[in-house]
């Protein structure tokens, strides 16, 4: 009991469940569970995505190029689309199609020349970033027609589908982290990457498979957009990656690597999604919105070092 007190988790569901109390009591608008799923529904993006970065951020690594592979992925359905008219599903497939290549080729870079992750996804950002740009300006035009999808229309059990694509993502992912080898090697090379070569984990196909899955998020986050927008929108997720740092950050994995959680991941999406809006509610000013949300980080990124401090020393002799 003691060490379920203690988790990351415990303490944002905690604190999640207050703020939301608070807000509510000031506003009884925010108060409706039905308001709440419909603002999960609308800041998918960021469940999706968050999730999706997740095994690399605990393997130690950074993706700085998660927006740019967004839009690159839209740039191309929207091409594909403009020609074909498709239905959902093969938006759906191809989205994570390309996703999935747009990963991989980080995570290749990055695995084979062991370069910083940091430095590539940097790089890919701003390539994948130019050529969504180049594309839109001289390939897609106004004029060219969409098909509608009505999005928002399609219901599975009486939940959106944007909904459902969260709940699989949590999932699957929390059998992936848990229950399979590659789980098990994303835990060990983040905590101990000259340990985990030791044993014989394999670090190539590790930074494949994580940059894949980071790919695969933003490939149905770009298919979901493409559907619902019905348009090509190049800075609509500039920025997204810092972000995204920002909600894996406060939900527990560490900047060092070796820690995180899909619950506390999910938990820290929801508490800024909260947050945000519930700011908003109460007609706190825009500008202090992201000052709060900077002083958190700044606390929690120094607990963590705090609590990394104290575990060297409980171990030292």
């Amino acid at each position: 009991m003691k060490n379920i007190l203690h988790k990351r988790e415990s303490y944002l569901l905690v604190v999640t469940l207050v703020l939301w109390g608070v807000i509510s009591i000031m506003n009884p608008n925010f108060a409706s569970p039905r308001f709440v799923m419909s603002l999960i529904g609308f800041n998918g993006v960021y469940f999706i995505c968050a999730l999706g970065i997740l095994p690399l951020m605990i393997k130690g690594e950074i993706d700085l190029s998660i927006g740019g592979m967004i839009t690159a992925t839209n740039v191309i359905i929207v091409l594909i689309n403009i020609k074909l008219q498709l239905p959902l599903i093969l938006i759906v497939a191809i989205g994570l199609l390309v996703g999935a290549l747009l990963g991989a080729v980080s995570g290749y870079i990055i695995g084979r020349f062991k370069l910083p992750s940091v430095i590539v996804t940097l790089a890919m950002m701003n390539i994948y970033y130019g050529f969504s740009k180049y594309i839109n300006r001289v390939m897609v035009h106004d004029d060219q027609a969409l098909p509608n999808y009505n999005f928002q229309d399609y219901k599975i059990f009486g939940f959106g589908i944007d909904i459902l694509f969260i709940v699989v993502m949590i999932v699957s992912l929390y059998y992936l982290m848990h229950y399979t080898s590659l789980g098990r090697s994303v835990y060990t090379i983040g905590g101990n990457k000259r340990l985990a070569e030791l044993i014989g984990f394999p670090y190539f196909s590790t930074t494949m498979k994580v940059h894949l899955i980071s790919g695969l998020s933003a490939g149905l986050v770009a298919a979901i957009s493409s559907v619902t927008f019905n348009n090509v929108n190049t800075t609509i997720h500039s920025g997204i990656e810092f972000e995204l740092l920002i909600i894996v950050i406060i939900g527990g994995v560490s900047i060092l690597g070796g820690s995180g959680s899909v619950l506390g991941t999910f938990l820290s999406c929801l508490f800024i999604i909260i947050l945000r809006n519930g700011l908003v509610f109460v007609r706190i000013p825009v500008f202090w919105h992201d000052m709060i949300i900077g002083v958190i980080i700044i606390l929690i990124v120094s607990y963590d070092m705090f609590r990394h401090r104290v575990n060297l020393n409980d171990w030292r002799p």
